[in-house]
């Protein structure tokens, strides 16, 4: 199977190890979500990202970073950190 990534042809084959063995997930999980459509999902950031300027994000999900622990909530089409700094 043939996708395209852009403009340029993408195959299974050529994908790195971690993508060939069910896919790769990235770091930010989605800890709460009003539309329930996402939930338990993982992102990268860039997803996320380009989500929030494309407003595609439910309003009021919540993403937490899975090693770091901070927390993300897309609100009135902006993304927000939740997590305090402990000084």
């Amino acid at each position: 199977m043939t996708t395209f990534v852009g403009w340029l042809p993408w195959t299974r084959a050529a994908a790195p190890r971690s993508q060939r063995r069910g896919g790769w997930r990235g770091p930010w999980e989605v800890i709460r979500d009003p539309s329930r459509a996402f939930l338990g999902g993982r992102f990268n950031w860039d997803d996320i990202e380009w989500g929030a300027v494309f407003g595609a994000w439910p309003e009021g999900i919540t993403f937490r970073h899975i090693r770091s622990g901070r927390t993300l909530q897309y609100t009135a089409g902006q993304l927000l950190e939740l997590t305090r700094e402990e000084d």
